[in-house]
């Protein structure tokens, strides 16, 4: 049920289109991030995100994305900032919720809620048309053109039918990485001067920088003693002075520039339509279908282009006064030009040079001019720089790679894979009724239901022939409801809400949360506030089943108790092991991943003095349990020491 931004029990906040407007953003969607207690951070200017009261990263898994009540998120727990939302044509009102809210709002809503209203076509019909044009500037990109349309369309047929319908298209070059110094990882914390003062032409044998792919030395972790490790996905090691040799990646500007496969210049095409149907009074029925073509890169601990990165919702909705009742479905089809940066830069240069070349290569140039840097510039001649780079064999190389799903190289003849393909789904149904004014206090119920098949074939998730070896199935349940109650002549308001949620994997999760209102002053424009929250978050599908190789020593595990239960490593000896056989041999004790939690308490206070003066103010404490983190285990059989593997697992501290 509604309620006055100024008596709300939480921090809360909203924003018109109209005020939107007069904030000067490239769009509305930018434009949050200026609306108060909003943490924005920027992988690249296709990716957006943002976060309130916690930890977030580019994927921003705690933090939940609604438009007109529907999830935003993904099939793989992503709010790829507004591919699936909203026009700044369509766009009524934008409510951000600050803290913990799974109350409400269930898993995910464990920072805060950001929620987008559009514009019903009933109460704004009519014809509209936007265009935006600018340049992006950059040192590595260079000046390049900004361009994004924009065209709405809604019409009343009669009384009881209304259609309308938004696209949008955008296009523009992202921003490269361009910094080559030293990746500072936790591993090498220690070590940071020293790092900061090498250059990688200094002739560094093991020299990863910040934005050069395919020199990860097993993503950065550092010198571990006494293992041997690879040289990118082949099988021979060079040791100088006790040190491991590794080859010197590809520069991402190098990379993002290389042709059809591998180019910064990014668009976007989305398109929503909608029917809409009044058959009686207080009814309304709508369906909407939402399209979203659209290319984008995530940088986190790995840089992942997507291209042509095509999603699909169907969506159905049914309210009547206080009956609620949403059913959709999100499909993925990603697979015509996503892929892997790290394992595609390893892939090219292995076909560029391959490994065992190259190591003979180092070795004869550093016998004959004993210089590491000079060694290293002989071994690159075929690289982008070098004396006998060729740039028709590098795009061929690279659109070989980015179009295998075979990661490890194992199984193809020609060169490793980097494709990600991803043809997840999930159905969703909410159905949840406000009882109004029929009872002495106000009520609201609800429940929710979703589905997720996950299938990647094996090239993202733990659903290959080495584990599930099917579409990986969840089911999610919940309750909930909430009830509120106005005292001593409205002036006090006690609110409380619980709900209960049950994952296949996972343990039934409650969260409670209870506020209270007290309205001070003869006009009754005191208002003090004071509440108890509690957030709940589900691991997401990557944390649960995530199962992908980044370079030939380092895969990224999902830790859900059947992902374990069904994850077989093979390694280059061609022999088998359990992955829970794995982790028992490891004294930390590591066990299948539970939902993290956090309790948060608030007290705020807000007040009108005058007609130029509100005083907002709030302060909160947050407890976190069971948060997720990403140890390593070091996986070296005694027998087959060649299956060395490193495995960075999900884990609850």
């Amino acid at each position: 049920y509604e309620e006055r931004i100024m008596e709300a029990p939480v921090a809360i906040y909203k924003l018109s289109s109209e005020r939107i407007k007069s904030m000067g953003e490239v769009s509305a969607y930018e434009a949050v991030k200026n609306m108060r207690g909003i943490q924005a951070q920027t992988s690249s200017l296709s990716l957006p995100s943002y976060n309130t009261r916690g930890f977030s990263d580019p994927g921003n898994f705690r933090f939940k994305q609604q438009l007109d009540g529907y999830d935003m998120t993904n099939p793989i727990g992503l709010a790829i900032a507004n591919t699936m939302g909203i026009s700044d044509l369509d766009l009524a009102s934008v409510e951000l919720v600050h803290g913990a809210s799974s109350a409400l709002y269930g898993s995910d809503a464990f920072n805060g809620v950001l929620r987008f209203y559009s514009k019903n076509p009933f109460d704004f019909p009519g014809f509209s048309f936007q265009s935006k044009a600018g340049v992006t500037v950059q040192d590595a990109a260079g000046t390049n053109p900004y361009f994004e349309q924009e065209f709405r369309l809604a019409h009343i047929f009669s009384d009881n039918w209304a259609f309308k319908m938004d696209l949008s298209y955008s296009s523009y070059h992202d921003w490269l990485g361009d910094d080559q110094s030293a990746r500072i990882t936790p591993g090498n914390y220690e070590r940071r001067e020293e790092l900061q003062d090498m250059e990688k032409g200094d002739g560094n044998l093991a020299f990863d920088a910040v934005h050069s792919l395919g020199d990860e030395y097993t993503n950065g972790i550092g010198i571990v003693p006494g293992v041997d490790h690879l040289v990118g996905p082949g099988n021979d090691t060079l040791f100088l002075n006790g040190t491991p040799l590794v080859r010197s990646g590809i520069a991402e500007k190098d990379l993002f520039t290389a042709g059809d496969f591998g180019t910064n210049e990014l668009e976007s095409i989305r398109g929503n339509f909608s029917l809409f149907f009044r058959p009686a009074e207080d009814w309304e029925i709508e369906y909407t279908y939402k399209h979203s073509f659209s290319d984008w890169l995530i940088r986190s601990s790995a840089t992942f282009p997507q291209f042509n990165y095509l999603q699909r919702m169907n969506l159905f909705r049914i309210t009547h006064k206080g009956l609620n009742f949403r059913a959709y479905r999100h499909k993925l089809d990603n697979f015509r030009g996503s892929w892997s940066a790290t394992n595609a830069a390893a892939a090219v240069q292995q076909v560029l040079r391959p490994n065992d070349l190259w190591v003979q290569d180092f070795r004869a140039e550093y016998a004959r001019t004993g210089s590491l840097a000079q060694a290293r510039a002989y071994a690159d001649r075929f690289l982008p720089g070098g004396t006998e780079f060729n740039k028709e064999d590098f795009e061929a190389a690279l659109a070989a790679t980015t179009q295998n799903t075979d990661y490890s190289g194992l199984n193809s003849a020609l060169i490793p894979g980097s494709q990600a393909v991803d043809f997840s789904h999930y159905s969703n149904i909410d159905l949840d009724y406000d009882f109004g004014s029929v009872l002495p206090f106000k009520l609201q119920l609800g429940i929710n239901y979703r589905r997720y098949n996950i299938e990647s074939g094996g090239a993202f998730y733990n659903d290959g022939p080495l584990g599930f070896g099917e579409p990986i199935i969840v089911n999610q349940f919940a309750g909930y409801g909430q009830a509120s109650k106005e005292l001593l002549g409205d002036r006090i308001k006690l609110t409380a809400a619980l709900r209960a949620d049950k994952q296949t994997d996972y343990n039934l999760n409650w969260s409670p949360r209870a506020t209270a209102v007290l309205k001070l002053g003869a006009k009754r424009d005191h208002i003090v506030r004071a509440s108890y929250l509690t957030g709940f978050r589900n691991p997401s599908i990557q944390e649960g089943f995530f199962r992908l190789q980044l370079t030939s020593v380092f895969t990224i595990v999902g830790a859900a108790r059947r992902s374990l239960d069904n994850f077989i490593y093979q390694g280059r000896s061609g022999n088998e092991y359990s992955l829970r056989d794995i982790l028992e041999a490891d004294p930390r004790n590591f066990k299948a991943l539970q939902p993290e939690r956090n309790t948060s308490y608030e007290l705020g206070y807000r007040s009108r003095y005058g007609k130029r003066l509100f005083v907002d103010a709030s302060a909160y404490f947050t407890e976190y349990e069971n948060f997720i983190n990403r140890p390593n285990v070091f996986f070296r059989p005694e027998d087959n020491p060649e299956d060395f593997q490193i495995f960075a697992i999900r884990q609850n501290r």
